[in-house]
């Protein structure tokens, strides 16, 4: 647990992470609470990978992947950052370290399917938190990729491809959010008190469509757009701690949204919200 908290206050904070994931040497989570004589002992973190496919991978054993796939992704930027700003990019990989985390990535998603339905989701807070936080992760990694690949000049159609990723990603945040008021009892209220796993991801995707505001092509595109931020912003609002950390961090997009329509934060429409 302390290895997914350290995560995640690195997101809060800025800081880099305290714990490496090379210090995790137990086991995972076993699937069941108490297992059963057949199923299979649990691998390290490093060895995570032989579960897909097995059926055993709880979703609290997920949460602890997609926190060490998080830690990749951080520690990717960070690299290619401070590279960039020593050396020019010349002594990183940028493109084989993008490439490796996007395919882990894909398959633990697709290798978590079995918990992404719309249903599961709904039974399972730690499934809906997972499903969004993978997002995020998909939308830091691409949104790093257009930085690179804008400021090397290489073809549009990779920085359109990055585009895409991201507000699929959103997208996919926002689907998930709109089930959080449809989560019974008392499952609503254990996901909001999880909210240090939740804001994140719904920032990331509030950035992502506040970047899609001003490309817009039409009126019905737009009020789309407006109409999932709005959904964003009620549940950041429902979700936020006494801090106010993460309202200050859309407080820009807030403003934009009340300059463009000052109903937009009191009437929600999509669905979901409202």
């Amino acid at each position: 647990m302390l290895f997914i908290i350290d995560a995640y206050a690195s997101v809060r904070s800025g800081t880099v992470v305290a714990i490496n994931a090379s210090q995790v040497t137990t086991a995972l989570p076993s699937y069941r609470l108490i297992p059963e004589p057949n199923e299979p002992s649990m691998p390290s973190l490093e060895n995570a990978r032989s579960l897909l496919g097995t059926g055993y991978i709880s979703s609290f054993t997920g949460l602890v992947i997609m926190v060490s796939l998080y830690r990749r992704c951080l520690g990717h930027v960070r690299s290619s950052l401070e590279n960039e700003s020593t050396t020019g990019g010349s002594c990183y990989s940028f493109w084989e370290h993008h490439y490796g985390i996007d395919k882990d990535l894909k398959s633990y998603t697709d290798g978590l399917t079995g918990m992404m339905n719309a249903q599961e989701l709904l039974e399972d807070e730690f499934a809906l938190a997972l499903n969004l936080n993978l997002c995020a992760i998909d939308i830091c990694l691409h949104e790093a990729a257009i930085v690179k690949a804008n400021g090397d000049a290489l073809p549009k159609t990779l920085v359109a491809e990055c585009n895409s990723r991201c507000s699929q990603a959103a997208m996919r945040i926002v689907e998930g959010v709109s089930l959080i008021p449809k989560l019974a009892q008392p499952k609503r209220t254990l996901f909001k008190q999880m909210n240090i796993y939740c804001m994140w991801p719904v920032c990331m995707a509030m950035q992502v469509l506040n970047s899609e505001l001003s490309s817009a092509t039409d009126n019905a595109q737009l009020a789309h757009t407006v109409g999932v931020l709005r959904l964003l912003v009620t549940a950041i609002e429902d979700l936020e701690d006494v801090s106010g950390h993460w309202i200050d961090s859309i407080a820009h997009i807030v403003k934009r949204l009340e300059e463009m329509d000052p109903t937009a934060l009191r009437t929600p429409e999509v669905d979901g919200l409202g």
